[in-house]
């Protein structure tokens, strides 16, 4: 055989490591292995993440492992996801449109109730359009995708959702996060985008493992200032903050913002929007791909969430029992010395420092009947492990009560040693 002449597959995988001029190649771990590997790793830092089965839901109550607990953790701020005429609204859909919608909205699963929803939710928030996703994350992912083009740059506060982060990453972006509520700090890496390059400015209103609010009018400024884009999800302060509960941005008057916001929170239902001018909307039915190649919603949650929001025009009491909710424990939680972290939303945070720490309070305070779930890396920064703790206007007086009495019984588990 010639020099030059190819070596036959076969030979050359008969072949020694040394005959072929290298080294012995390593063991491949395989899949099962990394998997277990990593598994072992979030035993050991405590960052395992296990799922408790809820056997019943009721009047703020859950059923957990046979143990009945007050609910301090759900999203559900205005109790909604029990209203008697938004689960009538569900059953109503169910005999009208039956389960699902049975295909995507450019198919055939926009039906008549989203269609509705769209134009009275724009309504009530005084943006031009909206469109609906199946959940916050596809909304605030396709949101990204659809709108970014790979050579824009997008400055974001470092503590935004994943959802908003992984569509800039995704699409290719160049993404610059600023020091949490830092407006300093944007300031400067705004300064700093290169000439000719299409700016954005993104941020959450209420961030959802802080309880904290953005300076949005500062944001909204520098927004002007730099020509760059503002977008805001107000997914934890619809229903919560804001005149007549529409959010934080409802008391600014802005301009030209991208709104996005989910209905499985204060709407008590599930899904999401992006709200903004007509042609936003129009643009994003086009490009969209989280909207466009996932079913529709299916017809109930849509009515049942249509529900929700005529409840929440016609209820403002809903809005002010939780903020006077919110008031009562932040005024509880100091006379008794409890850390918080600032805010002025349903969210209480609890600062505890480490995984462990966290763990065990959480774990004392369901075994006294409360569920507060610990919070921890990487969820949330290294040395941030905290009690989430969240209010709801149907919190009886007799929970918060409860709530109170137990917290104080664990105070060597909170106070700093």
């Amino acid at each position: 055989m010639s020099s030059d002449t190819p070596t036959p597959a076969k030979g050359r995988a008969e072949m020694g490591a040394a005959e072929l001029g290298g080294s012995t190649p390593p063991a491949v771990i395989t899949a099962d292995q990394n998997w277990q590997n990593h598994l072992d790793q979030q035993i050991e830092q405590q960052r395992l993440r296990v799922r408790r089965v809820i056997e019943r839901a009721h009047d703020r109550c859950l059923l957990v492992d046979n143990q009945l607990l007050i609910d301090f953790a759900s999203n559900d701020y205005l109790g909604l996801s029990q209203h008697p005429q938004v689960i009538a609204a569900a059953h109503a859909s169910l005999d009208q449109w039956g389960v699902g919608a049975s295909a995507s909205q450019m198919v055939c699963g926009y039906r008549q109730p989203q269609a509705l929803l769209e134009q009275q939710l724009a309504q009530w928030l005084g943006v031009e359009a909206t469109l609906i996703f199946s959940s916050g994350y596809l909304a605030n992912m396709g949101l990204m995708m659809g709108v970014l083009g790979r050579h824009d740059v997008v400055v974001a506060d470092k503590a935004c959702h994943a959802s908003l982060l992984d569509g800039i990453r995704l699409k290719g972006a160049k993404l610059l996060r600023f020091t949490h509520n830092q407006v300093s700090h944007a300031a400067k890496l705004l300064k700093n985008v290169e000439a000719g390059k299409r700016c954005w400015l993104v941020t959450e209103s209420i961030f959802s493992m802080s309880g904290d609010t953005a300076p949005l009018a500062a944001l909204a400024d520098l927004a002007e200032q730099y020509q760059a884009r503002l977008m805001v999800d107000e997914a934890h302060a619809l229903g919560v903050m804001g005149a007549e509960g529409k959010g934080v941005l409802a008391d600014l008057a802005l301009k030209d913002v991208i709104i996005t916001g989910t209905f499985g929170k204060a709407f008590g239902t599930a899904g999401a929007f992006v709200g903004g001018s007509q042609l936003l909307i129009d643009y994003l039915q086009q490009t969209a791909r989280t909207c466009t190649y996932s079913t529709a919603l299916p017809p109930s949650i849509v009515q049942a969430t249509l529900a929700a929001l005529q409840q929440l025009q016609q209820q403002p009491v809903l809005v002010s029992q939780l903020q006077q909710r919110i008031r009562e424990f932040k005024s509880r939680a100091h006379s008794m010395g409890l850390p918080l972290l600032a805010s002025d939303s349903a969210i209480q945070i609890i600062p505890l420092g480490c995984s462990e720490r966290a763990l065990s309070l959480s774990a004392a305070l369901a075994a006294r009947g409360l569920w507060i779930p610990a919070i921890r890396p990487p969820t949330v920064p290294q040395g941030h492990a905290c009690l989430r703790l969240v209010l709801s206007a149907q919190h009886s007086d007799e929970q918060m009560d409860r709530l109170f009495e137990q917290l104080q019984q664990c105070q060597a588990s909170w106070v700093k040693a």
